[in-house]
């Protein structure tokens, strides 16, 4: 209670966050509360792209690809993937289930612990991928959880004043 601080909703959610550790807060405002949802939701999604981490988007594909073609849809996934005016395809909750160990196998071989761009949302996601949906799109699959935990943050969890601000929230 003796300074306050002046932040990102990145830094505030993110898997690994200090402010949530070691300096929580006490009280939050959230300006231009109407954004937090979407922010929250990113701080959530494991977005593995084809031309950053080509190697991992390769084996994540190559992982479910046999469900895929178990349920035919084999060429919607390609479709998915080489078209930007496809549409999305999203992996069946029981082929994510029976795939989620390998998957975060594959994640933690990868090294994303030290990827500086999916370290902080695999740190949300580590021990719950069985429950995630799993989307492949244009160049592009993305792992997040169905519905926003956000039980699951501390600042929504602890005796927290919370105070939200924005133009166009109702």
């Amino acid at each position: 209670g003796k300074a306050f601080c002046i932040t990102t909703y990145t830094s505030l959610f993110n898997g690994l966050s200090v402010l949530q550790r070691a300096y929580f807060p006490g009280a939050v405002i959230f300006d231009d509360a109407h954004v937090a949802e979407r922010m929250i939701r990113d701080s959530f999604t494991l977005r593995i792209e084809m031309s950053e981490q080509t190697e991992l988007f390769k084996e994540v594909k190559t992982l479910f690809e046999p469900h895929f073609r178990e349920v035919g849809k084999l060429p919607s996934l390609e479709s998915a993937i080489d078209n930007p005016y496809e549409s999305s395809i999203m992996v069946s909750p029981n082929a994510v289930k029976e795939r989620a160990e390998r998957l975060y196998n594959l994640l933690i071989d990868s090294g994303i612990k030290t990827d500086s761009n999916l370290k902080y949302p695999f740190n949300h996601l580590k021990e719950n991928l069985e429950h995630c949906a799993i989307v492949f799109g244009y160049e592009s699959v993305e792992i997040s959880p169905p519905f926003l935990p956000l039980f699951t943050l501390p600042i929504f969890l602890r005796n927290v004043r919370r105070i939200y601000l924005s133009a166009s929230l109702n």
